[in-house]
């Protein structure tokens, strides 16, 4: 379970935040990501089926400082974590597909997903890494933007069989 708080006077008082999921669901919060105090996603993972077998994950996106939620339909199902989506704007957000990131498919090169318009689409991104650095791409961090357009992305790799920096 979780909750999620705001504050509007430096922590003076807090109010909950009601989220989109019943209390009696197994469930967390994986990520809070706010662009501005009004707008940002909420990411969430939860546990359904028989006997909480089956892993569910959403994202929910808010314009109102989370009083409202509306929904996100991504174009991948499974791999979403705390670190697999950004806002770059209120519109451009770049969706990183950890659960396909981990030389999988695509040749072994990292899949990401933007959606210029709030997540009503979304389009396929493929990060042009050299075939040497594609071998085994393992972890796949969430870009961080200084604006609309400017932006990195952290990718960890490392040869099969040996740990990370080996």
């Amino acid at each position: 379970h979780g909750a999620l708080f705001r504050t509007i006077d430096a922590g003076q008082h807090w109010q909950k935040i009601s989220l989109p999921i019943s209390d009696s669901v197994n469930f967390y919060m994986n990520d809070v990501n706010f662009l501005t105090a009004q707008t940002g996603l909420i990411t969430t993972e939860s546990r359904i089926g028989d006997e909480g077998k089956q892993i569910q994950h959403d994202i929910w996106y808010t314009s109102n400082g989370g009083q409202r939620r509306k929904h996100v339909v991504t174009p991948i199902s499974t791999g979403i974590s705390s670190n697999s989506i950004t806002l770059s704007d209120e519109k451009t957000w770049w969706l990183v597909d950890n659960q396909n990131s981990f030389g999988q498919t695509n040749n072994s090169k990292p899949l990401m997903y933007v959606t210029y318009n709030a997540g009503s689409t979304w389009q396929e991104r493929t990060l042009p890494v050299t075939d040497r650095l594609a071998t085994n791409p393992q972890v796949v961090e969430r870009p961080r933007f200084f604006s609309s357009h400017d932006g990195v992305i952290q990718v960890a790799f490392r040869k099969a069989g040996q740990p990370y920096g080996g």
